[in-house]
């Protein structure tokens, strides 16, 4: 199953819809500003387990994957996070803690009134879950971005081993930074109540993520996703994939279609979502994941099951794909 979302949004109108069946896809009828940066964005998902009910923190199936998206006046935030599996052994449900981090995330983005400032977003949002006492035990990745409406500067905060790509020109122009402690240990945000606490978890703070900053242009394309794609494609698979997705090899940078647009960016995360669940269910084909184990002496070989969610963001710099002659 592949979920999926779609967002459109503007410095003047703001239109979120969702849809989580196979077929369906949702799609946002604004139109960019003629100032500064536009962001369209398509979000898209696939369980290692689906569920048949949802607990009601999840607003999506991701797994123990989850995300967001929100933007006040000055800014977009865009958040991705990846709880930890292994608290599932314990009978602690490791996606209460992903979204609930999101959700925090996307209600401290929403409340600035000025730039959304990614490093804030995810010291509050973490402080906030431990203080409301929501979740008693759990661990999470997090990789937050905020793009400023008026610059197109993007700004980023990232711990543990989601992250993103930035895409020039179908070349892959920067990528965040894994953290780990060792092989296959990213760096998380935790609760431990002092019973589990067996002296060796993962305790890591806000103040440990990398922060990054980076000048967006017209026609960049955004991958932010969880290890369920970092870890089964390279950089050249996730670029020639989201060339080839419907309609293949369109020049978004210069079409003129408001939904066409839409559908290639959302088709471009379904496709990154079917193409990693393809390569993890492979046992032979080279992989990120397996490149890494058998640099760290293991071996292995294949893709790596997981559950998998991608981001796409397109950018429309002072809305120069509604000032470009229709032809």
């Amino acid at each position: 199953m592949v979920g999926l979302t779609t967002l459109g949004v503007s410095s003047s109108s703001n239109f979120f819809t969702t849809s989580a069946s196979n077929n369906d896809s949702a799609a946002a009828t604004d139109k960019p500003s003629s100032k500064g940066c536009h962001l369209t964005v398509a979000a898209a998902w696939s369980p290692k387990r689906p569920r048949s009910d949802l607990p009601n923190w999840c607003a999506a199936d991701c797994g123990e994957d989850a995300y967001f998206v929100a933007e006040n006046k000055s800014s977009y935030c865009i958040g991705i996070a990846d709880g930890v599996g292994g608290w599932g052994d314990i009978g602690v449900d490791p996606s209460q803690f992903a979204w609930e981090l999101m959700n925090n995330a996307q209600g401290t983005a929403l409340k600035q009134e000025q730039e959304i400032d990614p490093q804030v977003v995810l010291d509050n949002s973490y402080k906030t879950l431990v203080s409301e006492g929501n979740v008693e035990a759990g661990s999470s990745t997090a990789c937050i971005l905020s793009v400023d409406k008026a610059s197109g500067i993007i700004k980023s905060s990232n711990l543990g081993d989601s992250g993103y790509l930035i895409i020039r020109n179908h070349t892959p122009l920067y990528r965040s930074r894994e953290n780990t402690h060792y092989f296959n240990a990213p760096y998380q945000l935790s609760i431990v109540p002092p019973e589990l606490d067996r002296g060796n978890n993962i305790k890591n703070t806000p103040a440990d993520a990398d922060q990054d900053s980076y000048q967006l242009e017209h026609g960049d394309f955004v991958v932010l996703g969880t290890d369920g794609l970092f870890d089964n494609l390279f950089n050249e698979e996730i670029i020639s994939t989201i060339d080839l997705a419907p309609p293949p090899n369109l020049d978004v940078a210069n079409c003129t279609d408001n939904s066409v647009i839409r559908m290639k960016i959302q088709n471009m995360a379904s496709e990154l979502v079917k193409k990693s669940k393809q390569v993890a269910n492979d046992k032979t084909k080279m992989t990120p994941f397996s490149k890494a184990a058998q640099e760290h002496g293991y071996r292995y070989s294949g893709g790596k099951i997981d559950d998998i969610t991608v981001v796409v963001l397109y950018v429309d710099m002072a809305g120069q794909n509604q000032l470009k002659p229709h032809i």
